[in-house]
């Protein structure tokens, strides 16, 4: 399977809703209905039909499906953004010989990844 971003994801669901004046759901369905077919998700007919929910499901394990600019999509987006920084900051305690240093948690801000 081929790779996808995020942020094409992002940029191709506003994309879609701008170019065919489609609503947030539409455009979320439109992309991964292009984006199935594109990365060969399910079989055309299916994709076709609108019945992508195994495409649907397929994209949630590699991207963040909401819409960008939704009230979840934000949140979900911002705890993913959260996420990332803190696998960033543990990655800078492992040494080059692939052994870990001390990890003093309390310079590690997880408040960002935590629902509250």
């Amino acid at each position: 399977m081929s790779r996808i971003s995020q942020e094409y994801y992002d940029e191709t669901v506003l994309e879609n809703e701008e170019t065919f004046e489609l609503s947030p759901d539409e455009a979320i369905a439109e992309t991964i209905s292009q984006l199935a077919s594109q990365l060969q998700l399910g079989d055309a007919a299916t994709i076709n039909d609108g019945n992508c929910s195994a495409a649907k499901a397929a994209l949630s394990d590699l991207i963040l499906i909401s819409h960008p600019h939704s009230e979840e999509g934000l949140m979900e987006r911002k705890r993913h953004d959260g996420f990332v920084s803190l696998l960033t900051r543990l990655d800078e305690f492992v040494q080059p010989n692939e052994t870990s240093g001390v990890i003093d948690v309390n310079d590690l801000d997880v408040g960002t990844c935590v629902d509250s």
